[in-house]
């Protein structure tokens, strides 16, 4: 058997719970051939990984028509199951923007008796899923094995991963065999495109209206009780009744009404959330936005608008949460600190939701991705997934060199392009903003990097305002496309505190020069250009084996025609205009 064989047995697990075998398309355990290439289940999943094409320039891609998007879109949701948790009020608000939006969405896999305010027409027949969709999103890892197995083209076919359901919905290997399907993966947090190896993360937007304090704090702790293992229900129950016990005004709701649920937040003085993994949980956001301290274990997706500045994490014991919550329920300024700063930062967190996840979806769904790809072939882009992996080596490799220069530093990536840069530089910095000129890397690498830490700006280098001045400035390859090699020395000095440090990188002047680049120098001009802003503390050559190499003042640059990069570590001189 190889890696990507899948045994019959595993036909099963898609047949669990509910009888697909009715509903969903190709799906015979005894007989799953996909009808229009006559190929097994067992053989589409050996197609599992193959090797990206890589796209080779040319004049024809240089030189191609600019993309074009369609304005409204017909798209297709497939959904698992009909029960009304976080994950289908995610699905269905999604679905609601798109058709503000002015797209029409099909919600295949629900009946009408399900709607839930949902606006998209609903078909409960999965095996009625026309072919004609403009774009197909997955739901649920037992609906990624259906869409992959539909005749409609790769570019359409997308996978929205709510959790690390390898973890607990099914077989874990089961599961993350739908992770290697070639369907392009969206997570709802960083914790879940980490351990999925999702393409891009988009935060859900989910009902948040009627949420709010509306009245006196006259309960105590409120805990929604889930009864799913992974939302560690008997932990939240036992602390509930210990407090009970000593005269505490606890409310551990379940299965209520949305209006009955926002009535107990908004006189909740503390909610406590036990969950063990959560991809990105909604409950503590509505509980925070509610004027609730939040009280909550540390795991998966909390992370995403959470910290110690707004909420208190506890470990999974009892006696130490009961112990916490007794002492902030007797400390007014804790709780009116904590249920300020946590109301204010949810309300941000919403307001970034709104105002980029949806146009995010919406660009991938018109054919985002595909135009990422068609960048990468028309211009001089360094798209992971369409470059090859000695190229991607080749530039990569002086982030990480340049990692000892960041340690807890607020770091400026000059030119970050796709962005991939900054995200290596953000593993040990403490900030790092990177601006990139070009609007679709720039697009990428906010869909694909960003996160608390990693904020990406389109600017140019002479028009960006920087917030403050940054402890280092990082410009790689990226001198050569401007046309003043001295103005932009002197824009990355500006950026720079007084002897912050500047790390460049240019390649060798060529004897014909690239058609990408306005300009190129030699090592004895990089030196010129560098006073009277910086003082050059360090010089290194990069040799095509990725090898950086110090090069001693006194000793000579190697004469070789196929050296990728010299980098140059140079100081700030101190302004006295500062």
């Amino acid at each position: 058997m190889t890696r990507y064989e899948i045994p019959p047995e595993v036909y099963d697990w898609w047949l669990r719970d509910f009888n697909l075998r009715q509903s969903y398309p190709y799906v015979d355990k005894g007989n799953p051939f996909h009808p229009a290439t006559n190929k097994s289940i067992v053989d589409l999943y050996n197609e599992i990984v193959q090797p990206v094409p890589l796209l080779k320039l040319s004049k024809a891609t240089i030189n191609a028509p600019p993309l074009t998007f369609k304005k409204s879109l017909d798209i297709a949701f497939i959904l698992y199951g009909v029960g009304y948790c976080g994950g289908v009020k995610a699905a269905y608000r999604m679905a609601n923007d798109l058709i503000e939006r002015g797209h029409r969405v099909t919600l295949y896999g629900a009946g009408e008796e399900f709607r839930y305010g949902c606006k998209a027409l609903f078909v409960p027949d999965v095996s009625s899923m026309r072919y004609d969709h403009d774009a197909y999103l997955a739901t649920y890892y037992l609906t990624a094995p259906v869409l992959h197995a539909m005749p409609v083209p790769p570019e359409k076919k997308f996978y929205l991963l709510q959790h690390w359901e390898a973890k607990w919905a099914g077989e874990e290997n089961d599961v993350t065999n739908t992770y290697k399907l070639p369907l392009f993966k969206i997570a709802v947090s960083d914790w879940v495109k980490e351990n999925t190896g999702a393409d891009v993360v988009i935060h859900p937007t989910f009902y948040y209206e009627g949420f709010g304090s509306k009245g006196p704090k006259n309960l105590d702790v409120m805990f929604l009780r889930q009864d799913s293992w992974w939302k560690n229900p008997i932990l939240g129950l036992a602390v509930c009744t210990e407090l009970r016990g000593l005269d505490y005004k606890v409310a551990p709701v379940h299965h209520v009404s949305d209006s009955f649920l926002k009535d107990v937040y908004s006189r909740s003085r503390i909610f406590l959330f036990t969950s063990v993994m959560e991809g990105m949980p909604a409950p503590p956001l509505e509980a925070m936005l509610s004027g609730c301290v939040l009280v909550t274990t540390d795991m998966g997706g909390i992370r995403e608008y959470a910290d110690e500045d707004c909420a208190v994490f506890v470990k999974d014991d009892k006696d130490e949460i009961i112990k916490t919550i007794i002492a902030l329920l007797e400390d007014d300024k804790a709780m009116s600190r904590l249920a300020i700063a946590g109301q204010q930062r949810a309300l941000k967190f919403i307001k970034d939701i709104d105002d980029n996840s949806i146009n995010k979806l919406e660009f991938l769904f018109k054919g985002g991705w595909m135009a990422f790809k068609e960048d990468c072939a028309r211009n001089e882009r360094l798209y992971p997934e369409w470059i090859s992996p000695g190229t991607y080596r080749e530039h990569a490799c002086r982030y990480e060199w340049a990692r000892e220069f960041c340690i807890e530093k607020s770091v400026l990536d000059v030119g970050c392009g796709c962005g991939y840069g900054s995200d290596i530089l953000g593993a040990v910095a403490l900030k790092v903003d990177g601006i990139e000129v070009a609007e679709l890397p720039h697009k990428y690498a906010t869909m694909k990097w960003s996160k608390f830490n990693v904020m990406f700006k389109q600017s140019s280098v002479f028009d960006y305002d920087p917030p403050f001045k940054y402890d280092t400035v990082v410009a790689f390859e990226v001198m050569e496309h401007t046309e003043d090699g001295k103005a932009f020395i002197e824009k990355c000095a500006s950026f720079l505190k007084d002897f912050g440090t500047l790390l460049l990188s240019i390649p060798p002047k060529a004897l014909s020069r690239s058609v990408y680049h306005k300009s190129e120098y030699t090592v004895d001009e990089i030196r010129e250009l560098l006073k009277p802003e910086f003082y050059i503390e360090k010089e290194y050559v990069q040799y095509p084996d990725n090898q950086l190499t110090y090069i001693p003042p006194a000793a000579s640059y190697p004469e070789r025609d196929d050296l990728p990069s010299y980098l140059f570590v140079a100081r700030k001189v101190s302004d006295p205009n500062d």
